[in-house]
């Protein structure tokens, strides 16, 4: 399988959740920062893969420090009820 980042969102908005955290996967494993957040979301909800937050806060986090513009004025918050990124 081939990442294409234009193809997983594609599979999402067709509901077709699994193929779609299959291909973010394999772009955030290629370092793709949107891939990250985007599987990391997958995660967080349990959406097409098993809701696991811990390791979906990993993939939140490489995308937020791998982010170009994240410094001290961009925020992550990540809680109970769910999470949100600031970004100047």
């Amino acid at each position: 399988m081939s990442y294409e980042y234009g193809s997983a969102v594609v599979d999402f908005l067709e509901g077709n959740f699994s193929e779609a955290a299959k291909m973010f996967l394999e772009g955030a494993r290629e370092g793709d920062i949107l891939a990250s957040f985007n599987y990391a979301y997958c995660l967080w909800r349990g959406i097409g893969v098993k809701k696991n937050v811990r390791e979906a806060k990993s993939f939140f986090a490489f995308s937020l420090i791998s982010f170009p513009s994240a410094s001290a004025s961009s925020a992550f918050f990540i809680s109970a009820k769910g999470f949100a990124l600031i970004l100047p």
